[in-house]
């Protein structure tokens, strides 16, 4: 009987739920460019293809949303872009604002964007932005520059207010892919970043205040050998993606904040690790089993 009344408590509230509303969709990623000729230019060269664009990651600030677009393809000219938090017009696929600028776009300019993934943006309005500093498309890279850390003021005309070289001792140039970044904000502002670097995977930690940064590692950032394997139009592909999902979970009774982070081959609960975010903001720190906690 109970499961009965259950039953029927479950499709009331579907049944009384609406629709949900589509608000944006792409079938393909355009631009806001500086002129018409620019553009027919950028595809007459290969330097934008709009089948190789793609948003992973987006953020809202105020009326203005933020979308980055990988450069795990050629003809991706813009990684890091902005459009009206809501529809104008209608319009549920508008065309991209290169944010900040056109000029922060260039490939083979070091201190431009090259490749952007993740970002975030803190309650002061600050948005963080991994750069992991060359495309990841098969042609030859144009740039080869050094993975960074650029924080901008929203709420000052998007004023660059720290820019972060990695040293080569925490993301190696040539293999480190910064994914992912969560933010907490106490102890003067800290980033935790996943690397997925095929070669050293980790987490990168970055203090604000002092404006420095170290990498943990640890087994458990490594993908499972077993959980490689994927099909791709019946073919078998071996990809082993390391550290890459990474959530701060909220403080406990005793003001503790839980690192929690996981392999993108491996999804299931079991499959996620936590460590405490004071080990994680211990510098001097090893990580070692004893204090990492599995759930």
């Amino acid at each position: 009987m109970k499961r009965l009344m259950l039953l029927g408590f479950l499709i009331i509230i579907v049944s009384c739920h609406e629709p949900f509303q589509v608000i944006f969709e792409w079938k393909s990623i355009d631009f806001q460019w500086p002129s018409d000729e620019e553009r027919q230019y950028a595809v007459m060269r290969g330097d934008y293809i709009p089948a190789n664009n793609f948003i992973t990651t987006v953020k809202f600030w105020k009326d203005k949303m933020y979308l980055t677009l990988p450069r795990w393809k050629d003809g991706v000219p813009v990684t890091l872009g902005m459009t009206s938090a809501k529809p104008i017009n209608g319009i549920t696929s508008p065309k991209l604002e290169a944010f900040p600028t056109w000029d922060m776009q260039k490939l083979g300019d070091c201190t431009a964007f090259q490749l952007v993934h993740g970002m975030e943006i803190d309650p002061k309005g600050r948005i963080w932005i991994l750069d992991t500093g060359r495309p990841t498309s098969l042609r030859e890279f144009k740039a080869n520059c050094s993975p960074r850390l650029v924080i901008l003021d929203l709420e000052n005309n998007d004023k660059i207010i720290r820019t972060y070289q990695f040293p080569e001792h925490v993301a190696r140039r040539k293999t480190a892919y910064l994914n992912d970044i969560v933010l907490d904000h106490e102890d003067g502002g800290m980033a935790y970043i996943t690397d997925t670097d095929i070669t050293d995977p980790g987490i990168i930690v970055y203090s604000l205040r002092d404006n420095n940064s170290w990498k943990i590692r640890h087994d458990s950032m490594k993908a499972k050998s077993e959980a490689v394997g994927f099909m791709v139009a019946k073919t078998h592909v071996i990809n082993p993606v390391h550290v890459d999902g990474i959530a701060l979970s909220p403080a406990s009774s005793r003001n503790s904040i839980v690192l929690k982070y996981c392999q993108r081959n491996n999804v299931s609960p079991a499959d996620f690790n936590n460590v405490p975010s004071e080990v994680a903001n211990d510098g001097t720190l090893k990580l070692k089993n004893r204090i990492l906690g599995y759930h």
